[in-house]
């Protein structure tokens, strides 16, 4: 069985608009070579790409051109998102983070466009100060289920407040990525530093396990009445993205087929029907010839609660060994904080 990431990237469309796939794609840290006229043509339409993580490199006229070659009118499968990372060196400070994304939100002056924000909990604040002037926000290097239940806070706050001075919630966008496979290596590496054969067992765990709890927190948060009635507003669904660039994977248990592109470790759970991928870059060239995955399933049931569980065990046994959860999220937001440089 293909799966719908092989059929997103794999196979390119031959006349006609390409149909909207199964799971949305995203490439991050976008080179400044795909956010050429040419290159943007082949990712929208033969690959199916519908949406770019760009780095401080990019600049106003290129992530204006990247909007556009996303957006429905520019023959986009999807909303059509261009995140684009802010180049302030205190990227950690909220007041820091209002001021330049509303310069950058003002210059680039396109729908499609999130200002990319980090994790850090003195950045969040700025999240809903954003929201409520009408400015999409992507907030990134999420390390934790619990960091991300406190960006959703954030979210809510700020489309709550939107609501409030009358603006249109449907034109809001949010995201909130996840980078499951840096989430492993830096777990992995303070395993190694334990020793152990019992922590051998937990190598290459840690970012599916959080992947898993980030899910449930999702899907909790969706069910909330204060959610429902932004809902019936018009707000749209925040957009989990799964990050799965990152340094290699090299032991673990996630369902993959086979071992030949380690870019697909844990495709077959986090590509249900609605998720977003974020892959990186160099990532289509190595697809050429990935091996078949299943995809998941609709979530919910009582698969989906073993897997919550399993992954509440996993968190626990890595506590256990004096690995937590909270401190590996802030190494994790420190190394998306020391990206952030002056650059634009």
């Amino acid at each position: 069985m293909t799966g719908p990431l092989t059929a997103t990237l794999d196979r390119p469309v031959h006349g006609g608009a390409p149909a909207r796939p199964a799971v949305s794609v995203w490439i991050e840290d976008a080179g400044r070579d795909r956010l050429t006229p040419g290159a943007l043509r082949r990712l929208v339409h033969d690959r199916q790409v519908t949406g770019l993580a760009c780095g401080p490199h990019a600049t106003t006229e290129e992530l204006r051109r990247a909007c556009a070659a996303l957006s429905p009118a520019g023959g986009g499968a999807g909303s059509g998102t261009v995140s684009a990372e802010l180049t302030v060196r205190g990227a950690g400070d909220a007041a820091a983070v209002l001021g330049e994304a509303r310069v950058l939100h003002g210059l680039v002056a396109r729908p499609g466009l999130l200002v990319c924000v980090p994790a850090a909990p003195r950045a969040l604040p700025a999240v809903a100060d954003l929201l409520a002037e009408g400015i999409g926000v992507h907030v990134a290097w999420i390390g934790s289920a619990a960091r991300y239940g406190r960006v959703l806070d954030a979210f809510r706050a700020g489309l709550e407040r939107a609501r409030a001075a009358g603006l249109d919630l449907s034109g809001l966008h949010t995201a909130a990525s996840v980078p499951v496979r840096r989430i492993d290596a830096v777990v992995d590496a303070r395993l190694d530093a334990v020793g152990g054969h019992e922590t051998a067992a937990l190598r290459g765990r840690a970012g599916l396990a959080t992947a898993r709890l980030v899910q449930r927190a999702h899907r909790d948060f969706l069910a909330s009445p204060r959610w429902r009635a932004l809902a019936a507003a018009g707000a749209r669904e925040p957009r989990p993205v799964w990050s799965l660039g990152g340094p290699p994977v090299r032991s673990g248990s996630l369902p993959v087929r086979s071992g030949k592109s380690d870019i697909l470790a844990g495709l077959a759970e986090l590509a249900a029907p609605g998720a977003t991928l974020a892959l990186p870059e160099g990532a289509r060239g190595a697809l050429g010839g990935v091996p078949s995955v299943t995809p998941a399933g609709p979530a919910g049931g009582g698969r989906d609660d073993l897997r919550h569980d399993e992954a509440r065990r996993t968190i626990s046994f890595l506590d256990w060994y004096g690995i937590s959860a909270e401190d590996s999220a802030a190494c994790i937001e420190r190394r998306g904080l020391a990206r952030m440089l002056p650059a634009r």
